[in-house]
């Protein structure tokens, strides 16, 4: 069934930061291909997606920090992509795509990135647990089943992160993606506005 989303999702050969709009999403790498020249020449592409990502120089820095300067073994890795309004593009702020988790790394990684000729950002990347690791890690005992969630206390707490800003309620956000389909397109969107009220 066609959702709200798929109306407005834009018409282009790559995904765009709009595409994230309803709040961050976690992808599987199937194939990373990089041209010779050209201005955008990497290419993710994603399990699941048609268009490819095609990452800023910013967030190839943060692949190849991150795990190699091999593309080629990128393949099977995942990570999570967020949209941040704040980036700007000729002086104007965008939005843009920035990488917030990747699997394959042990502790979170701090990164320090160029904004502009002579200024930098610290940009921090959290450690992402796909399924397979988690299967691989040794269990002594059966985990008990998770408890029911209480939405309505859940979506208080995702309220109350939206007002202390966009990067608070994008890292709750993710955090949340076991509730994210008890939790709703609609309630990501909320979070959005308020965020946006209070940036």
């Amino acid at each position: 069934m066609a959702s709200m989303m798929d109306m407005i999702k834009p018409k282009s050969d790559q995904l765009n930061s709009d595409d994230l709009i309803a709040g961050p999403m976690t992808f599987r790498i199937r194939e990373v291909q990089l041209k010779e020249s050209g201005e955008q020449r990497c290419s993710v592409f994603l399990e699941g997606e048609k268009n490819p990502y095609k990452p800023s120089k910013s967030m190839m820095r943060v692949m190849v920090a991150a795990w190699t300067k091999f593309h080629d073994q990128y393949a099977g890795k995942s990570f999570t992509l967020y949209r941040n309004p704040k980036i700007k593009w000729g002086g104007m702020e965008v939005g843009g795509i920035e990488i917030s988790h990747m699997s394959d790394i042990k502790e979170p990684m701090t990164i320090a990135l160029t904004v502009t000729k002579g200024s930098k950002k610290m940009h921090t990347v959290q450690p992402l647990k796909t399924n397979t690791q988690q299967q691989q890690q040794p269990q002594a005992t059966q985990a008990p089943a998770a408890p029911e969630i209480d939405v309505e206390a859940l979506k208080a707490e995702g309220r109350s992160e939206a007002e202390k800003g966009m990067a608070a309620v994008t890292e709750w956000w993710t955090n949340q993606r076991a509730h994210h389909k008890v939790l709703g397109h609609d309630y990501s969107l909320e979070l959005k506005e308020i965020a946006a009220k209070h940036a």
